[in-house]
C-alpha cells in the first residue's frame, strides 16, 4: 500500500492513458451502449428502461466530447486541466456505472459489472499509478445503492449485501491491478536502468576494441614511418635516403589503407551483405594494387540480410589481417576470399596460393591470435590451417546476433 498516493501525480511525460482521448471513438461507443440498452429485450434482462440509460450514457459522451476540446490539449502542460481531466473522468465514469444498476432497482443487476470494469481498468492505469481518492471513488460508490434499494422495496439482506459485495469486487479490482502494475513499473525501471549500463558498457568495449585495432594497425604503420623518418634524417648517402623513403611511403600507404578498411567496417547499422561485400572488394583492391596480388571477394548466401556494426567490424579485421599475412608472410600471388550469410550465420573463408600456414607462427605472432580473439569475442568459430592448393585456409563463422548477446554479457 506504499505504493498509493494521495491523487494521481502531473508529470509532463505522462500519457493521457487514464483520460478520455479517444474521442470520436469513444462517443460511437456509448452510442452503441445505449443504442444496446435500449433493445427491449435487453431493457427487461437489465431492468432499466432506455428513457432513464440513454441520457446517463450519454451524458459521459458529452463530457468526452467537451474534454476533448478543451482539456485534453492543455492536460500535458496545465496541472489544472490535468486535474480536472482526471477528476472528470474518474467522477464522471464511477457517476455512470453506478447509476445505471442503481436505475434498475435490483441490487443483483448485471450492469454492475460495469463498475467493476471500471475499477478494473483504472487500477491497471500504468501512467499515474494507484491513488487513494480513486479508489476511495470505486469502493464507496456502491454503497450509494444501499438506502435506494431499501426505498425501492428489496429486502434488507439484498439491499445491503449487493452494494457491499460490489464494493470489496472493486476494492479487489483496483487494488489488485495497481499493485501489479506498480511491480512492472519498478520492473521495468530497472530494465531501462541496466539496458543503459549494458549501452554504456557495449560503448566502452567497442572504444577499447577500436583502440586496439587502430594500435595494431594504422598504429604500426606509423611506428614503422616515423623510425624510417629518423633514419632518413641521420642518412647522406642517395641509395640510402631513396630506401627509407620508399619504406616511409609504404609504411603510410599501408596505414592509410588499414584506417580506410576500419572506416568501411564502421558503416551504419543498416549495411547490408551486398554492401558490406563491395567494402571488402575496395579494400582488397587498395592492398592489390601496390603487392601484386591477384584478389577476388565472391559474396553467397542472402545478399539483402543486414549485418550488425559489430559483426561487420569483426569480420572485417579478420579480412585485413588475413589479406596482409597473405602479402607480407606468405608470399601469396591469389586469394579468394568468401563471404556467405545463410540462415543467421555469417562465413568468411580466406584461401591464398602462398607458402602455407605453420602451426608454429599462432604462437610466435599476434596476427593469427587476433584473429582468433575477435572471433571468439563476438561467439563465433576460428579455424586456420592449409589449404586445397597448399597455401593458407582461414575460416571465421559468426551467428548474426553473437554481437549483441556477446557484448551484453
Amino acid at each position: 500500500m506504499s505504493a498509493y498516493r494521495l491523487w494521481v501525480r502531473f508529470s509532463r511525460k505522462n500519457l493521457l492513458s487514464a483520460q478520455p482521448r479517444g474521442g470520436v471513438s469513444v462517443i460511437l461507443q456509448c452510442l452503441l451502449l445505449a443504442a444496446v440498452l435500449a433493445i427491449p429485450q435487453v431493457e427487461r434482462v437489465v431492468g432499466v428502461r432506455a428513457l432513464y440509460s440513454a441520457p446517463i450514457v450519454m451524458g459521459y459522451a458529452l463530457w468526452i466530447a467537451i474534454a476533448e476540446r478543451w482539456l485534453v490539449p492543455r492536460a500535458r502542460t496545465e496541472k489544472l486541466a490535468f486535474d480536472l481531466l482526471n477528476v472528470g473522468d474518474v467522477f464522471l465514469g464511477v457517476a455512470v456505472v453506478v447509476a445505471l444498476p442503481l436505475a434498475s432497482g435490483e441490487p443483483t443487476s448485471p450492469l454492475w459489472v460495469f463498475a467493476v470494469m471500471f475499477a478494473g481498468i483504472n487500477g491497471a492505469d500504468y501512467d499515474y499509478g494507484p491513488s487513494w481518492i480513486v479508489l476511495l471513488a470505486h469502493t464507496l460508490s456502491p454503497l450509494l445503492g444501499i438506502p435506494v434499494y431499501w426505498m425501492a422495496g428489496a429486502s434488507p439482506s439484498s439491499a445491503i449485501g449487493g452494494p457491499v459485495f460490489i464494493a470489496v469486487t472493486c476494492l479487489v479490482a483496483y487494488h489488485y491491478n495497481a499493485i501489479r502494475r506498480t511491480d512492472v513499473r519498478q520492473a521495468l525501471a530497472e530494465r531501462d536502468e541496466l539496458e543503459r549500463a549494458l549501452a554504456q558498457e557495449r560503448a566502452l568495449r567497442e572504444r577499447e576494441r577500436l583502440a586496439r585495432d587502430l594500435h595494431d594497425s594504422v598504429g604500426a604503420s606509423l611506428s614503422t614511418a616515423a623510425l624510417y623518418a629518423d633514419l632518413l634524417a641521420k642518412r647522406t648517402d642517395p641509395e640510402s635516403v631513396r630506401s627509407a623513403a620508399e619504406a616511409i611511403a609504404e609504411a603510410t600507404r599501408g596505414g592509410l589503407v588499414e584506417l580506410r578498411g576500419l572506416l568501411d567496417a564502421l558503416a551504419p547499422d543498416e549495411l547490408d551483405a551486398r554492401a558490406f561485400g563491395d567494402a571488402l572488394r575496395v579494400h582488397a583492391r587498395r592492398v592489390a594494387a601496390s603487392a601484386g596480388l591477384d584478389a577476388l571477394v565472391e559474396l553467397e548466401g542472402e545478399p539483402g540480410v543486414k549485418l550488425p556494426s559489430a559483426l561487420r567490424f569483426g569480420i572485417a579485421r579478420v579480412f585485413q589481417e588475413g589479406l596482409s599475412n597473405a602479402v607480407k608472410h606468405a608470399g601469396a600471388r591469389r586469394l579468394v576470399a568468401r563471404l556467405s550469410v545463410h540462415g543467421g550465420l555469417a562465413r568468411l573463408e580466406l584461401e591464398d596460393d602462398g607458402v602455407g600456414f605453420e602451426p608454429a607462427a599462432e604462437a610466435a605472432g599476434r596476427g593469427v591470435k587476433g584473429m582468433r580473439a575477435r572471433t571468439q569475442e563476438l561467439g563465433g568459430r576460428f579455424e586456420i590451417g592449409r589449404g586445397s592448393a597448399g597455401g593458407t585456409r582461414i575460416v571465421a563463422e559468426l551467428p548474426l546476433g553473437a554481437a549483441q548477446r556477446a557484448l551484453s554479457e
